[in-house]
């Protein structure tokens, strides 16, 4: 049985552990016959601001690129609308839903509000380098755990592993600049403000960035 819920923005968690927490407790009450937990795990939803997907032609490339995102956790019902629109696309045909999710569209009124909660939400994400950081010394992490130290003007992304060995890699997304945030709950390293997603080496795991936290 797979169950999922407690949602949270990438990033704005401080206590990882509890949205799991809360899906065993409601899982157990309904379902009193479960047994263990095979597996746990995040996985990143994309939201449009008007909560429809965006299927067609690439905004820079409307000859050869083609895309289908923006889901909203409905990935089974927007791909098989995206298969058949692009299908017409490519092949010429008209097709009635290629302007509801035309990707270059812009959010109506009703998406407003969602969109300026979005980008507040954004903008607190930088609020990080105001911030002394998460940690004040690396003597203070303890094993399996991570912390942005910060030295002099530089935000250092601090792991340390199970033997005391620490892992030291600058805290700045490669995407646009955002303070990565440590998850204790995925042990990997999170951006408040896009949701890129690195792991505790500082390895890229979720666009938008693509490319790694360089090593310090």
């Amino acid at each position: 049985m797979l169950v999922g819920g407690e949602d949270h923005k990438v990033g704005g968690n401080n206590d990882y552990e509890k949205p799991y927490h809360n899906l065993e407790e409601w899982t157990r009450k309904h379902f009193p016959q479960m047994g263990n937990i095979a597996y746990k795990w995040s996985g990143q939803v994309w939201e449009p601001a008007d909560s429809l997907a965006y299927l067609g032609r690439h905004a820079h490339d409307k000859k050869n690129v083609y895309i289908i995102t923006g889901d909203s956790g409905t990935g089974l019902t927007h791909t098989t609308i995206g298969g058949k629109l692009i299908t017409d696309l490519i092949m010429g045909r008209e097709n009635e839903w290629a302007q509801i999710y035309e990707p270059t569209r812009k959010p109506g009124v009703s998406a407003a509000g969602s969109f300026a909660r979005g980008a507040f939400e954004m903008s607190s994400g930088y609020l990080r380098w105001l911030k002394m950081g998460d940690i004040s010394d690396i003597e203070d992490l303890k094993p399996n755990t991570g912390g942005v130290l910060l030295k002099g003007k530089t935000h250092i992304a601090c792991y340390k592993d199970e033997n005391g060995v620490v892992s030291q890699c600058s805290a700045i997304c490669t995407h646009l600049n955002g303070i990565v945030k440590w998850n204790d709950g995925e042990k990997s390293w999170d951006c408040p403000c896009h949701g890129s997603r690195f792991d505790k080496f500082g390895k890229c795991i979720q666009g938008p960035a693509i490319k790694d936290l360089p090593p310090v």
